[in-house]
């Protein structure tokens, strides 16, 4: 899926890793050090920043246990992550195989966050281009950042067998049901 630069430029990333290896571990066979050189989490890191805004200004601070956050907020930096980094693949992906699904599944979706929040979650789904399934009790969608939704209330009497599903179609004003 690499042009032919990107390619060159990922060789030449991964043959200078090697050596790197082969220099400081010569004792080392050539297996061990394709093993380490591999390994990027031997010589690259990711870091989560937290952009704090107060009265006096804004602060940045490397997310990490020592940074104090409810619940909720941390779901969001982790949801936040985990889009942005599957939006990338989906991205990649998608250069090969235009028909690639970008799908997320979302069990239980937004538990410990405040409602006042869920629309820019969504919303951040709609710009990643992120299609999605949701599963929540209590949770429907039927907020303006999502043009168009499909959902579907699953209704259960516990005196009868089997589940009957509702559909509703949202259109990014009005939840309507569908026949």
């Amino acid at each position: 899926m690499l042009d032919d630069t990107a390619r060159n430029r990922l060789l030449e990333l991964l043959v200078g890793r090697v050596e790197i290896e082969r220099v400081a571990n010569p004792d080392e066979g050539y297996s061990a050090h394709l093993r380490n050189a591999l390994d990027y989490r031997r010589w690259h890191t990711f870091d989560l920043h937290i952009l704090r805004r107060d009265a006096s200004g804004e602060k940045r601070e490397r997310y990490g246990k020592r940074v104090g956050l409810s619940g909720g907020e941390k779901r969001i930096i982790g949801y936040l992550a985990l889009w942005a980094a599957l939006a990338s693949i989906y991205d990649t992906l998608q250069a090969a195989n235009p028909e690639c699904a970008r799908l997320v599944l979302l069990d239980d979706a937004f538990v410990q966050i405040d409602e006042a929040t869920h629309p820019r979650l969504f919303g951040l789904l709609a710009a990643l281009d992120l299609d999605f399934l949701v599963t929540s009790e209590r949770l429907w969608g039927t907020v303006e950042e999502l043009r168009a939704l499909s959902i579907y209330q699953l209704l259960r009497n516990e005196s009868e067998w089997g589940v009957a599903a509702v559909q509703f179609r949202w259109d990014g004003r009005q939840l309507q049901p569908v026949s």
